[in-house]
């Protein structure tokens, strides 16, 4: 009569902890990746929404200059002052930059009977922000995580400079704003900074 040897039998510890061993290197394999690609997601979004604001003011900075015929670099690098014309009134305008804050801002500038003079002679080349608030008024933000003060060149016989002081109609000058997304803690907690980037254009101003 023939014998029938039942192999089944269960799992032994050794068995059963090696299982759950490669569960937990597979499950932290896989969450791994998971927010590896969450944090690619949230970098990727935030340079576009700076890059996008970037645009933003540049577009808005073209704007306004195109219906200049002049624009004045004082001794601070944070400032430009330009002039506008509405309705036939001449009025000045002020892109200031807050190294504080990381904020570009466009003010109405208006010192009185001396805005003509400090828009346009050394007069106002000491006058700031800092110093005369007063002077700028409806300020409208046009970017944030702007990390240095914009530049504002000009190029003649082939080589780019700064603009110092006042310089006039039918001029082109070049606009560089250079931004970057804020630091943002990841979900693994570690702390990601993306690069900085820079938007570029050049306008001509009006020629009265």
């Amino acid at each position: 009569m023939p014998i029938h040897m039942n192999n089944d039998r269960g799992l032994t510890l050794i068995e059963v902890l090696g299982s759950i061993a490669i569960t937990v290197i597979v499950l932290s394999t896989a969450i791994a990746l998971f927010m590896g690609i969450t944090d690619l997601s949230y970098s990727r979004g935030d340079g576009r929404n700076a890059q996008k604001d970037a645009t933003y003011a540049l577009s808005q900075i073209s704007a306004r200059l195109q219906d200049s015929n002049s624009v004045y670099k004082p001794n601070n690098n944070n400032e430009l002052r330009f002039s506008t014309f509405a309705n036939g009134l001449k009025s000045y305008k002020a892109i200031y930059y807050s190294a504080a804050t990381q904020e570009l801002w466009l003010y109405d500038f208006n010192a009185g009977s001396s805005t003509e003079s400090f828009c346009n002679t050394t007069a106002g080349a000491d006058i700031s922000f800092l110093s005369n608030s007063g002077f700028y008024i409806n300020g409208f933000k046009l970017a944030d995580n702007v990390v240095v003060a914009p530049s504002y060149t000009y190029t003649a016989s082939g080589v780019t400079q700064p603009i110092i002081g006042s310089y006039g109609s039918n001029q082109r000058i070049n606009i560089t704003i250079t931004s970057q997304p804020s630091t943002k803690t990841t979900t693994s907690g570690g702390k990601h900074t993306p690069g900085s980037f820079q938007v570029r254009t050049s306008v001509k101003l009006y020629k009265y």
